[in-house]
């Protein structure tokens, strides 16, 4: 069998052709890696700024709340135990801002043991409950925990309206500088779900709110909201390094088309 001889020129040619051939495969593979970096840089940076506007819209929604507690606080500090003044300055108070549906005051004393609970909507827990006692609620206990500061609670179901809430608070400290009670401030969650599911860093993806233990306080689904946890749900999708997402930095993780971006709620857990 005779071998078939190429001529110079076109060894040459196909030399060169499958020089282009390899410098096309390189030059898509750079573009293409190029692209999906660009692509994932950009992703982050809206993650970044999307969290951001979202912490300032939460903020700005329980900004009434903050400073009606912190006013009342400083008032009571003061008046700490003149029920008739702190409920009519409560009452005041509550009446500049319809995000706030409750305000009250109680004292670390049980009204068992003398101490006394107000509202400033004249709401009386004892009628519904004879063994009601505030220093047993979790708004109270949160704040005690917490002394000098001012907290928003983790979402409870508010025993008023059976609605869940989340509540800030702060001690109050009495002339001698001592704890007296605990002042607190109601705003219903759904103040905050209308804000949290309103935005989204893409357009296939959903935003939720979680606590520290993972529990989602919002959520698309509502019937997930306080029983489902968003960290066992994760780990079905992707690996999710849980004390980097509660380290209070935005955090971008990917895993193939999937992605999860998380963020602190300043002054919240």
């Amino acid at each position: 069998m005779k071998k078939i001889r190429l001529s110079l020129a076109s060894q040459i040619l196909m030399l060169c052709l499958s020089l282009i051939l390899v410098i096309s495969i390189t030059l898509s593979v750079i573009f293409i890696t190029n692209i999906n970096r660009m692509t994932e840089e950009d992703l982050r940076a809206l993650s970044r700024e999307t969290m951001l506007y979202l912490n300032a819209d939460i903020q700005n929604a329980l900004a009434p709340a903050i400073q009606m507690t912190r006013l009342a606080a400083s008032f009571a500090n003061a008046a700490a135990e003149d029920p008739e003044l702190l409920d009519a300055v409560m009452a005041g108070m509550l009446a500049t801002d319809d995000s706030v549906f409750e305000m009250y005051y109680g004292t670390v004393r049980s009204r068992f043991e003398g101490g006394f609970f107000i509202t400033a909507t004249d709401w009386n827990p004892y009628g519904d409950n004879p063994e009601w006692d505030q220093v047993k609620r979790p708004w109270f206990t949160t704040a005690m925990e917490h002394p000098g500061e001012l907290v928003v609670t983790a979402p409870y179901e508010d025993s008023q309206t059976g609605k869940i809430c989340v509540t800030t608070v702060h001690t109050v400290q009495n002339l001698r500088g001592e704890i007296a009670g605990v002042v607190g401030a109601d705003v219903f969650l759904d103040v905050l779900t209308r804000i949290v599911t309103a935005r989204s860093i893409t357009a296939d993806g959903n935003t939720i709110l979680i606590d520290g233990d993972g529990l989602y306080v919002v959520h698309n689904d509502p019937s997930l909201v306080m029983t489902g946890n968003f960290f066992d749900d994760a780990a079905k999708q992707m690996p999710v390094n849980r004390k980097e997402m509660l380290s209070g930095a935005i955090t971008v993780n990917f895993s193939g088309d999937t992605y999860i971006c998380s963020a602190p709620v300043s002054g919240t857990g």
